[in-house]
């Protein structure tokens, strides 16, 4: 039995024979409640919704979600949970009850089924626990819970302890009763024991909690009552079986997270009411100097600074980013409490997480707004007068007008280089807001809204070193997340009891199993590893086993002694830490792990496994493993992926269901009643909606006369002219013609028309005619006055249509200021609905992703992906994540990968690579400043580090275990006298350009970077300039490769010295340069875009030559080439031959971190020298040129280094061979 799930779809399942799976929907679409009438109506209903909602079959079916949501729906649950349960074993019941076990106890499973529950339309699933809510007291108080109650107390309930059988736990009809009622016999449900039914309802009650904190009240008392019950079902369970154990450790762990849910949500809302900073002082540690939002000594720094995290805004305010005091920026470090105002748990451990992050966001913002105001503050005011508002401040500092005006950020979404040269004042550039209240700041005044002034400026501040949107998605998962449901808190983020007990437990058996290893009989088939085939399962409660397990392994298949250890020991712990360097296999036996989980995937019923990656390439790399084992059941999430064999298996929804359509609906005319307010508010001019919002509060008596037609003569389209009382006008054709006076026009011409017609009739044809008395007298037209009064406004309150064009204008214009006021409120509403539709139609394609994600096998994505589908994630629940090079990943980054389901997190990397990176140096460990704060800490490096966290490490063997033979069978490189070799140099780094944007270059290093560049090599430099520079060199004698990160910032210009490269963005690559001849292209990295991968020759240009260095004690500088991390990742790519050339005496300083001890290895073994050694292919020992010159090597070459050999000498990877 599977049970570990936040759902009741696997022990609370429908009769087949009864269910049909198209009567839901048939119910629903009928108005009343005639079709629930009788029992076996209600019964027949719950066993169709049951089998609809069920997560063991693939169809889309969230048109009954969608219909218990409706407001017809709705009423059918009401009358559903209305009625009164009984428990009697007859199973006959009256039109007044309905069987607990047959009618309240199925309505329980569709209540909590993971499709209602996990899905990802949460405006239908709230609307329907909204009801449960409600009913709370009725339902759970009155039916449910003393039905239990009676059960338990009844003889058959200790049946049902002691049985392990589903069908027997309740009464089924008799052989009698079948006979008589079929349709009874086909809709009896198969029920689970009472532990199940207890489990049931605890998750019920869990979803009304976490949905529904504000209601606390009303399902605390009925919380209090269900724990009651679960006591007296833990006692009569004691001497259970193995499954009566499981099933109750199962209740007694969501019990308890149900009852501490609660108490936490009491105590919010006590904190709430009460004066928080009052509460919180008197339990704040003494050392606390200062705290956030009201626990500052000063109150609140700005209006977005808070004490509770999910009380921030994730986009700064206007205040925010215009402070000067500091933010609060909690330590990085759960073993530190003097400085921390909350206690230990996942509730601080996301605070922290939280606040560092964002500031890595918040920092280069805030830096680029600040220097842009105080430029414009030493900008001379009478040459650049329209930057500057002329008004004074209080202070009698004039301020730029920017510091009176909001702050929107913006994301570029397109920039055409042609559009930004073509005009010379004008630079169109595609912005897309990320808070949708910007778009009405835009529209908005600087001083009032009653005049509007076409000179008003915005300021466009580009800061392209910060991807605002892929912080965003980690920012609001690690805000959505709830601390009590989230897994392995003991591991990662420990109270101070947990601390305690984990301090006293030895190492082994520290690490608890997956919770799906728990169940009953649950084994590890391990064959699919067998080379040669045969059987071999796991028993992780058997220690022989365990030992068996990992002998056989080392025996009969390719993983050696560590790997065989560490995948049987990864599968045995909840977390897991797979550590080693490169060449290990660590991404191997990241493989041999997924391969045996899918091929236990029957068994364990875990569904899709997850694997996240910090790049697109790693996650391409991995998954294109998992196709050459012949895994084809994958889907990639996100659309950045290179791989050609990866592009049928990215996610993209097939068909549009109604939640989608009615999203798009909604989004469309929220568009259009904004592109209208827009217009008005540009132009000026008001349509007929917007003036009969004010007119009808401000004068109803002129609104009613527009919604009449006009008096006077109406011209239509095809030239007649007709008197008003011919036809009727709709009011907003009425104000269109007043306002732009048309109907004036028309009486205009009305007169005319009259004045020609009596001149006409005033000519007689016939002289005789005026003897006819006979003859019909012609009757005169009647003629219209034009008004051209000048009223003031306060005499034109009466008829409207006297009025004149001036009086119109005039009018208009009074009204203009309340009516602008008006449009920007319905601005900020539409835009507020066209978000709303937004999320909806997100919400709609991804349930749809989720019907297509839970058939899977393996979701692929990056951890920026993870983040940003975490509510698809949620819904779609995995319990295995696997994480590959999780030592470059940010710990906030894994924390929103995770959700409540998850049971089993795989870390694999290597804590002595290439750490995280981020954007502020001053957060990060390698800063004096940032060493407390360690954001670029991975957390699969904390936990290797720490003294606990050393227990989830599984070590896997280092290059020195590795045969010897493997090793040495790799080729020299041809032409070089030797294979490992440091160029020293005192040749001056560039110089930089005078406003410090440039990134360091060594043009000398440079030049002897292109006499050895020809061929299947990689150059690694830590500078992007450097890396500009040298592509700029090569790139008209190769196709250059790049990596898609750093072509991104040379793109944009973001060339700094000392900072870390940002999170990975789409590539602008022509897809020309991925399929490039071999034998002409070459591959140019910065060093922190190249860890996982690997090439036969390396090229290593280290730039940092400061000519000042002459001692030990001078101050030159390497940056952060002194990083261990970031040294071990650049000497660890190199196959056969690595080449370095830099400042020797500079990277020899003890200041340096890892350099001073590789330079002396370096030089005992005789591997630095002014230039690099040229061998002859065929004579190895001659070694006779050391050339330090660019020129003078490649004449060494062309001219054969050792005359008297007649055999060609080979520069490594020269296409061909040079006499």
């Amino acid at each position: 039995m599977h049970i570990s799930s936040e759902g009741t779809d696997d022990f609370i399942v429908p009769t087949t024979a009864g269910a049909q799976i198209g009567l839901a929907m048939q119910v629903l679409r009928r108005e009343g409640l005639e079709a629930l009438q009788s029992p076996l109506q209600i019964r027949m209903f719950l066993q169709s919704c049951l089998l609809n909602l069920s997560n063991h079959h693939s169809v889309d079916t969230s048109g009954i979600l969608l219909g218990l949501a409706s407001e017809t729906g709705l009423a059918k649950l009401r009358h559903i949970m209305m009625q009164s349960a009984s428990v009697n074993s007859s199973n006959r019941t009256t039109s007044l009850t309905v069987s607990f076990q047959t009618v309240t106890l199925p309505l329980i499973g569709v209540l909590t089924r993971r499709s209602l529950c996990q899905t990802t339309l949460k405006r239908e699933s709230n609307l329907v626990y909204g009801l449960v809510q409600e009913l709370c007291q009725q339902f759970l108080g009155l039916h449910v819970l003393p039905s239990v109650s009676k059960l338990m107390d009844q003889t058959l309930v200790q049946t049902c302890s002691s049985t392990t059988s589903i069908l027997t736990c309740f009464p089924q009809p008799s052989a009698q009763s079948h006979q008589q009622n079929h349709h009874q016999r086909d809709s009896f449900q198969s029920m689970a024991p009472l532990h199940c039914t207890l489990l049931a309802i605890v998750r019920l009650i869990y979803q009304l909690v976490m949905r529904f904190p504000e209601s606390i009240t009303k399902t605390a008392s009925v919380t209090k009552t269900l724990d009651g019950l679960v006591d007296r079902c833990r006692q009569q369970s004691k001497t259970g079986n193995a499954k009566q154990v499981f099933l109750s450790s199962t209740l007694d762990t969501e019990m308890n997270r149900l009852s501490t849910s609660i108490q936490d949500n009491i105590s919010e809302l006590r904190g709430l009411r009460e004066q928080p900073l009052q509460i919180k002082l008197s339990s704040l540690p003494s050392q606390l100097t200062d705290g956030p939002g009201a626990l500052a000594l000063h109150g609140p720094r700005n209006d977005n600074d808070h004490s509770m995290i999910n009380r921030i805004d994730i986009l700064p305010t206007r205040d925010e980013v215009l402070c000067k005091t500091n933010p609060f920026l909690p330590i990085n470090d759960y073993k530190e409490s003097s400085t921390q105002f909350l206690p230990r748990g996942w509730s601080r451990h996301l605070d922290v997480h939280f606040r560092l992050y964002r500031q890595d966001m918040m920092n280069p913002l805030c830096a680029g707004i600040q220097a842009f105001i105080h430029l414009l503050q030493s900008t001379d005011r009478r040459a650049d007068q329209d930057f500057v508002d002329p008004k004074a401040t209080n202070q009698g500092q004039r301020q730029p007008e920017c510091l009176q005006r909001q702050v929107a950020l913006a994301v570029v979404q397109e920039r055409d280089i042609q559009q930004l040269s073509k005009l010379k004042h004008i630079a169109h550039i595609h912005v897309s807001l990320s808070d949708p209240a910007s778009y009405t700041a835009l529209f908005t005044p600087l001083h009032s809204s009653s005049s509007r002034s076409s000179s008003e400026k915005w300021f466009m501040i580009e800061c392209p070193g910060t991807f605002f949107e892929s912080f965003r998605p980690v920012l609001k998962a690690i805000q959505a997340s709830r601390p009590l449901a989230l897994p392995f808190g003991k591991y990662i983020a420990p109270t101070d009891e947990e601390i305690d007990q984990f301090s006293h437990v030895s190492a082994a058996g520290v690490i608890d199993p997956p919770l799906y290893t728990s169940a009953p009989g649950f084994e590890y088939d391990l064959s699919v590893l067998l080379e040669n085939g045969g059987v071999l399962e796991l028993n992780l409660r058997d220690p022989q086993s365990v030992d068996q397990a990992v002998a056989v392994l080392r025996e009969r298949s390719s993983p050696d002694n560590t790997q065989a250890l560490a995948l049987v020991q990864t599968l045995g712990r909840e977390i897991a830490l797979i550590s080693g360097p490169p060449g290990t296999g660590k991404t191997k036996i990241g493989i041999d792990l997924m391969r045996v989980l899918l091929h236990n995937k029957q068994t364990m019923t875990c569904g899709p496994k997850v694997v996240i990656c910090y790049t697109n390439h790693a996650l391409d790399q991995f998954l294109e493993h998992l196709l050459d084992n012949g895994y084809t059941k994958i889907a990639r999430l996100g659309g950045q992926s290179k791989s050609e064999r990866l592009q049928d298996y990215s996610l993209r929804p097939y068909v549009a269901r109604q939640a989608i359509a009615e999203a798009f609906q909604a989004a469309e005319s929220a568009a259009l009643s904004t592109r209208s307010l827009t217009r008005a508010l540009k132009s000026g001019y008001f349509d007929w909606r917007q003036v009969r919002e004010y007119l009808i509060f401000e004068n109803p008596a002129q609104c009613r006369q527009f919604e009449g037609s006009p008096p006077g003569p109406i011209m239509w389209d095809d030239g007649a002219i007709e008197t008003p009382l011919r036809r009727s006008m709709t009011s907003k054709v009425a104000y269109e013609r007043w306002a732009t006076g048309m109907d004036l026009d028309e009486k205009r011409v009305w007169n005319r028309h009259v004045d020609k017609k009596e001149k006409e009739e005033a000519r007689p044809t016939n002289i005789f005619d005026a003897l006819d008395e006979a003859a019909p007298k012609s009757v005169m037209a009647p003629r219209y006055d034009i008004p051209v009064s000048d009223r003031p406004v306060p005499f034109l309150g009466g008829d409207v249509w006297s009025m004149s064009m001036k009086e119109r204008r005039r009018l208009i214009e009074y009204w203009s200021p309340d009516i602008i006021r008006s449009i920007e409120e319905d601005l900020g509403q539409h835009h507020l609905c066209l978000e709303s539709a937004k999320d909806s139609k997100l919400c709609g394609y991804d349930e749809l992703r989720r019907l297509i994600l839970s058939d899977m096998d393996v979701i692929g994505m990056t951890t920026s992906a993870s983040a940003r589908f975490q509510a698809l994630l949620e819904s779609v629940a995995p319990k295995i994540i696997l994480c590959e090079e999780a030592g470059e990943v940010l710990e906030s980054h894994i924390l929103s990968a995770l959700s409540p389901t998850t049971q089993h997190l795989i870390l694999i990397g290597d804590h002595l690579q290439l750490r995280p990176q981020v954007q502020t140096y001053d957060l990060s460990s390698e800063s004096s400043v940032g060493k407390k704060y360690n954001l670029d800490k991975s957390l699969f490096e904390r936990l290797v580090t720490d003294a606990c966290g050393r227990r989830f490490q599984v070590l896997l063997g280092t290059p020195s275990t590795l045969p010897s033979k493997i090793v040495c069978q790799y080729p020299d490189v041809g032409g070089m006298g030797s294979n490992l070799f440091f160029m020293d140099h005192r040749h001056p780094e560039d110089k930089k350009d005078p406003f410090g944007q440039q990134s360091f270059s060594n043009t000398f290093e440079i030049q002897m970077i292109e006499a050895l560049a020809p061929g299947d090599i990689a150059i690694l430099t830590p500078y992007l300039g450097q890396l500009s520079k040298i592509r700029d060199q090569l790139k008209d004698r190769f196709v250059v490769l790049v990596d898609e990160r750093d072509e991104e910032r040379l793109d944009a210009g973001a060339i700094r010295g000392d900072t870390e490269a940002p999170p990975e963005t789409k590539s602008k690559k022509d897809a020309q340069q991925t399929k490039a001849m071999l034998q002409n292209h070459i591959t140019i990295r910065t060093i922190d875009n190249y860890q996982g991968e690997e090439a036969k020759i390396v090229l290593i240009s280290l730039v940092r030559s400061d000519t000042n260095t002459i001692d030990e004690t001078s101050s030159g500088s390497i940056g952060f080439l002194k990083s261990p991390n970031r040294t071990n990742a650049l000497l660890s790519r190199a196959q056969h031959g690595m080449f370095l050339i830099g400042n020797a005496r500079l990277m020899a300083q003890p200041k340096h971190g890892l350099w001073p001890d590789i330079m002396k290895e370096l030089g005992l073994s005789d591997r630095i020298g002014q230039g690099y050694p040229i061998a002859c292919k065929n004579h190895p020992e001659t070694k006779r040129i050391m050339i330090s010159k660019q020129r003078r090597l490649m004449e060494a070459v062309l001219s054969r280094v050792v005359k008297s050999c007649p055999v060609v000498i080979i520069v490594p990877g020269l296409a061909t061979p040079t006499i």
